[in-house]
């Protein structure tokens, strides 16, 4: 019991070490637990905005990330969004730039998940329905 604890907490700690690195990964999970399954709080967004110093930095992170994807450069793109989500997670366009550079990296899962994350946050209907066409190419590209 004791060895399983140790390779579990050895475990955690190499996932927590990789994850703070700036490439690309899998994006992160998302609760969608309600109040209406048993046993499992309500789950919702934070509703505190992001301070005017750091939506700045989103902005400018956004606009990189945008330059590197339209000059093909996925990966550059893909690390200046990951920056940006860590500051603001409910900026639907960065997960945009991220579905639509994974699709370029010819890699559909990861293109289809952070489609439909961006789909969560979009309040904006040409970001929407860019994330729908994103994720209809990435479910396209993933089928046999």
């Amino acid at each position: 019991m004791q060895a399983d604890r140790q390779k579990i907490y050895w475990a955690a700690l190499a996932l927590l070490v990789t994850a703070c690195t700036t490439g690309p990964h899998q994006p992160a999970p998302v609760d969608d637990r309600t109040a209406e399954e048993p046993g499992s709080p309500a789950v919702t967004a934070p509703t505190t905005a992001v301070p005017p110093s750091h939506a700045g930095a989103v902005a400018a992170l956004l606009r990189q990330a945008e330059g590197h994807y339209e000059r093909g450069e996925s990966e550059q793109a893909i690390a200046a969004a990951e920056r940006a989500l860590r500051i603001d997670r409910r900026e639907s366009s960065l997960y945009l730039i991220l579905a639509r550079s994974y699709l370029h990296l010819e890699q559909p899962g990861q293109a289809e998940a952070f489609a439909r994350q961006g789909l969560r946050y979009s309040r904006d209907p040409s970001v929407t329905d860019a994330l729908q066409k994103a994720m209809a190419r990435a479910l396209a590209a993933s089928s046999p």
